[in-house]
């Protein structure tokens, strides 16, 4: 079989898994609300490629081929820097799954690089709309266009699957890991700790000076843009061709050790447990006695294990705490100014709820996947079940909070013990509320997640993005209206009021849609397991 057919052959297994899973999910709408919600997102991107293919036959191309470079500059940026800062590395080969087929090394690698285009599919049809605009204004030579801008393409698309798999093999490293993290996290905190040091401030105009005398031009995109308007030497041209070179041997090398690591290794490694931790999370749980004390344990224990879970919890009290120093200093009201600081940690709080909700609330059965089954074989019903993996999650719920309130009060954001008390009780008020969402949503529309990957994708329903940033926010209303009430200067009897209404509504709406949601995890148990244990194929989303 020669490599063509042998691609051809992984794209219809792939085709036929994937018509399965869509068969099995029209049910309950998550096809049609991830169709819906790509469709929109693609949709703006063509109007722009669009807007690109006629705009030099408007203006002419001079402007454009002036501002090719920083064009280009902008979808290599892109194209590489948005799957590690959305931690949403694309659709890859798993390669456990392709040890059993007589592929060769050099196919499953072509495999992987046409993956990558999907991955940037956003770049290409951009590209695409770029190119048809300076192609049909006619003023250039389509041998150096087409040249160009196919490198530029080439470049991009090893770079992708080079730094793809460098990545995800180190975040198999659990040290090398937490490093990476923290360093990420140090990463999106600079802007603000410019704005607040000085020093830094002093250090990065010293660092700029010497960066903006460094011409754009001599940048790979700078060098791909002169090739492709035909301005471009031999030795920018010999230039472009040894760094797509380059960086195929780098994406095949990764590849390969990949390849090689993912047939020794086992999926996870069995860690020690932590004795101190263990005799406190005991102490914790013991008042439910088993099997729910169990449960509880088990949820607490598999949430920290994995970094897809450990990362949006350590930035919620690191990252969203340097995003509200900035609104402080920009409130020059005093009184503004005295709210922002006294209501500092329950707006932490609350935005780190968010951060958290697609793995703490949203798809609470995503990690367990097959062993799922086991639950409705044991003693439990399906409401302590919910009841026990609320609480685990609410456990994770007071330690954020709790060092929210340190880090807060060490930046002088927390005026009074007053704020602690205020943050654990509105944010334990915006817990009912958002349990009572994320059980349903886990239920009806559950996704397998792989906890040992950092990605957040998984090869869920599209309407889970949808409530994240929409239903989510929404059903935070209650808890907002009574930070409403405080902030417009209204009465403590008022403020009392709202939040006693607050606390009441989530009560009577956390205890109905615990029941509800265990009455459809029962009745549609099938449904449910073959959703949590369908394979995603040969290819994986991330």
């Amino acid at each position: 079989m020669t490599p063509r057919h042998q691609i051809l052959a992984l794209l219809q297994v792939q085709f036929r898994t994937f018509r399965h899973s869509l068969s099995s999910s029209k049910a309950d709408g998550g096809a049609r609300a991830s169709a819906t919600l790509a469709l929109f997102w693609y949709s703006l991107w063509v109007v722009a490629a669009l807007a690109l293919a006629v705009l030099p036959n408007w203006i002419g191309t001079e402007d454009l081929e002036t501002a090719l470079p920083g064009l280009f500059l902008f979808v290599m940026g892109y194209w590489q820097l948005t799957p590690l800062l959305t931690l949403s590395l694309g659709v890859s080969i798993d390669m456990r799954r392709t040890m059993i087929y007589p592929i060769g090394l050099p196919t499953l690698f072509a495999v992987e690089c046409l993956l990558r285009l999907a991955t940037a599919a956003e770049m290409v049809i951009v590209l695409m709309g770029l190119w048809v605009g300076f192609a049909t204004a006619g003023s250039m030579s389509q041998v150096h266009l087409a040249a160009g801008f196919g490198l530029f393409i080439l470049l991009n698309v090893f770079l992708s699957a080079a730094i793809r798999n460098f990545v995800e093999r180190i975040f198999q490293q659990r040290r090398l890991r937490e490093m990476v993290l923290v360093a990420l996290i140090g990463f999106l905190m600079l802007p603000q700790a410019l704005i607040w040091s000085e020093t830094l401030r002093g250090h990065a105009r010293a660092i700029w000076v010497v960066a903006r005398g460094f011409p754009i031009e001599a940048l790979p995109s700078g060098i791909a843009a002169d090739v492709s308007l035909g301005q471009g030497v031999w030795i920018e041209w010999m230039g472009l061709l040894s760094m797509v070179g380059l960086a195929a041997v780098f994406a095949y090398r990764q590849f390969g050790i990949a390849m090689s690591r993912s047939s020794h290794l086992p999926q996870s490694a069995a860690r020690p447990a932590n004795a101190l931790g263990a005799r406190l999370l005991r102490g914790l749980t013991a008042w439910a006695g088993d099997p729910i004390a169990a449960l509880v344990e088990k949820e607490v224990r598999s949430l920290w294990r994995s970094p897809r879970f450990r990362l949006p919890f350590f930035m919620g009290f690191t990252f969203g705490v340097f995003v509200w120093l900035p609104i402080l200093g920009f409130w020059e009201n005093s009184t503004s100014a005295n709210w922002a600081t006294d209501h500092a940690v329950v707006v932490i709080s609350l935005y780190s709820f968010l951060l958290l909700g697609p793995v703490m609330f949203l798809n609470r059965f995503g990690f367990d996947r097959k062993a799922a089954e086991s639950y409705f074989f044991l003693p439990i019903s399906m409401k302590l079940l919910l009841l026990a993996k609320n609480f685990a999650s609410g456990l994770y719920a007071i330690l954020e909070v709790v060092l929210i309130g340190l880090v807060s009060g060490w930046f002088g954001m927390m005026s009074s013990p007053l704020a602690m008390t205020e943050a654990f009780v509105l944010g334990g008020t915006a817990l009912l509320y958002l349990f009572t969402v994320g059980n349903h949503i886990s239920v009806r529309y559950p996704a397998p997640s792989n906890p040992d990957r950092i990605s957040r994708g998984s090869g869920g329903h599209g309407i889970r993005a949808a409530v994240q940033f929409l239903l989510f926010p929404i059903s935070l209303a209650p808890v907002l209206g009574v930070l409403a009430i405080g902030a417009s200067g209204g009465s403590p009897l008022a403020y009392g009021a709202g939040l006693v209404g607050a606390i009441g509504g989530g009560v009577l709406l956390y205890a109905t849609g615990l029941s509800s949601s265990a009455k459809r995890l029962l009745l549609f148990r099938e449904q449910f397991l073959n959703t949590l244990t369908h394979s995603e194929g040969l290819v994986v989303t991330e």
